[in-house]
């Protein structure tokens, strides 16, 4: 019997060796449990270097390395979208939408890099304006580069422009000089800009004196900017003007003239708003309904059926005005015009809804949005990815 299990036991073990190569198992290395969760993770690190690097194509591939064992790795889904955007804005959006069509949904913070690199391709674009803008745009969510870049645009710009740009940064950041010269172009009524308007306004209480100057500027529509921007900063010292303006001939600054009064509680302003919003005329319902600041009243019923007006123009102010108290309403009509044949409709809805988000996110449908990074018109391209930014950034 000691014979015949030692027989067996030679016989085992000759079997084992056989199977492991010659290795006995003691003296085989254990494999780590994570030892497939530190590859990736070293394979993505290499990724991210080469990304910074400069070498894109090698920073995809090893992110597609990981996505092929790992459809669902966030981590790599990231760096594939980040390099290929790099490469070619579109490449990134590619990316991005073959992950949607394995149906998942839809992630704005994924199309970060997408839209950073649509807005650096604009940047680099022969028109100063929207060179400004999109670096703007990258300069407010802090993207490496831009805030020099921006300075650098405005340095090149004529005279008048790249100094009301200085100064208004300068008093935006604090600057009492900066501040005081800004008020003083308000005094030149022929040269005053509704850029200068926007500027003051910025600037909060310290462009008080000169909004106040800017409602006697010869262009209506910086006596309008004007008049909207004291009525948003709630002036007390705005509102006797605001009388005077109420009763006057002038009907840039008369209308707002009256919303800011009805909003103040005025009662000759509110039965003024009344008699708009029974006029029948689209734009002067929807400037009556401005008087209640997206509170529910009697204009909801006014305003909505506006919404499907024949005008492109109006349908986009309707959804404006209508967003505070029906999102959903606001959102069909603005990601409609998105689509719409007519570019000004396209690029005037994307402005609507970046103007929207801050207060209003659910105006916007990602879907549609990111469809337009692809729009032929370049000030499109630019509206949507600095909305697409600014959304990733909230998330």
């Amino acid at each position: 019997m000691a014979v015949l299990v030692g027989a067996l036991s030679a016989c085992l073990a000759s079997h084992t060796y056989a199977q492991t190569g010659g290795q006995q198992p003691r003296d085989r290395a254990p494999r780590p449990a994570n030892a497939g969760a530190n590859t990736d993770a070293s394979t993505l690190a290499s990724g991210w270097t080469a990304l910074a690097s400069g070498q894109f194509d090698n920073a995809a591939k090893a992110a597609e390395q990981i996505l092929r064992r790992r459809p669902w790795d966030r981590a790599a889904l990231t760096l594939k979208i980040t390099a290929m955007s790099a490469s070619a804005p579109l490449s990134g959006l590619d990316a991005y939408e073959q992950w949607i069509a394995a149906k998942h949904n839809e992630d704005a913070a994924f199309l970060e890099p997408v839209a950073i690199a649509v807005l650096q391709e604009v940047a680099k674009g022969a028109d100063v304006n929207r060179r400004s803008l999109a670096l703007t745009a990258l300069a407010a969510s802090q993207v490496a580069g831009a805030r020099e870049a921006l300075d650098a645009v405005a340095a090149s710009q004529s005279g008048a422009q790249a100094r009301l740009a200085t100064e208004a940064d300068a008093a935006r950041g604090g600057d009492a000089a900066a501040v005081g010269r800004l008020n003083a172009q308000a005094g030149d009524r022929a040269a005053a800009s509704v850029a200068l308007a926007q500027a003051l306004q910025e600037i909060g209480s310290g462009g008080e004196p000169g909004l106040l100057m800017l409602i006697n500027a010869q262009n209506p529509a910086v006596r309008a900017a004007a008049v909207r921007a004291l009525a948003s900063m709630k002036s007390e010292r705005a509102l006797p003007v605001f009388q005077t303006l109420f009763d006057g001939m002038d009907p840039a600054t008369r209308v707002p003239a009256t919303i800011a009064l009805a909003q103040a509680g005025d009662a000759r302003a509110l039965a003024r708003v009344d008699q708009m919003l029974a006029s029948g005329v689209p734009n002067v319902q929807i400037a009556a309904a401005d008087a209640w600041s997206g509170r529910p009243g009697p204009w909801v019923e006014v305003v909505r059926p506006l919404l499907d007006n024949q005008d492109g123009f109006t349908r986009l102010d309707a959804a404006r005005v209508i967003a505070p108290v029906d999102p959903d309403a606001a959102k069909r009509t603005l990601s409609s015009a998105l689509d719409d044949l007519n570019p000004a409709i396209r690029y005037e809805s994307a402005k609507r809804i970046d103007a929207l988000i801050d207060e209003h996110q659910e105006v916007s449908d990602l879907g549609t949005l990111r469809k337009r990074l692809r729009d032929p018109d370049p000030m499109v391209r630019l509206t949507v990815a600095s909305t697409l930014l600014r959304l990733a950034r909230s998330h």
